[in-house]
């Protein structure tokens, strides 16, 4: 979470504003106060970097799967700003290819998660992004 706040900034990076929105909804229950943020695109989110300061976004919720710059594009541009150390980078994506996971992991993705499809999923995705992000643990 961002130093000297008890508030984790989100930013989720994904062309489907579907997905956008049912993540946004599955956050109604995380375990600690949040601020969520959807863009569509990597363009997007590079312009919100550009305005706000990466130092605005401690955890990034980024998709594999976009048009014209995807996520492995994104994560290797992210890399190049400073203090992108300080981001909690998950892959969020349909893709459950080793590939994908694979060059995830060397580009500095902190973790990989498939999208969930169960209201069971939702909840374990939920935990541990709360155990990544040190947030509190759901009652």
């Amino acid at each position: 979470m961002s130093s000297g706040e008890n508030l984790l900034r989100i930013v989720m990076v994904d062309d489907d504003r579907d997905d956008i929105f049912l993540t946004k909804m599955a956050f109604k229950k995380f375990p600690a106060p949040y601020t969520f943020t959807g863009l569509t695109s990597g363009d997007n989110f590079f312009t919100h970097i550009e305005t706000n300061g990466i130092e605005s976004i401690d955890l990034v919720l980024l998709d594999l799967n976009m048009p014209v710059r995807d996520g492995h594009d994104v994560l290797a541009e992210l890399q190049t700003y400073p203090n992108f150390e300080n981001l909690t980078v998950i892959i969020f994506t349909t893709s459950n290819r080793s590939f994908d996971k694979d060059i995830s992991e060397v580009l500095g993705a902190d973790a990989y998660f498939v999208k969930p499809a169960t209201k069971v999923e939702v909840n374990e995705f939920l935990r541990l992004v709360s155990e990544i992000v040190k947030a509190p643990k759901p009652i």
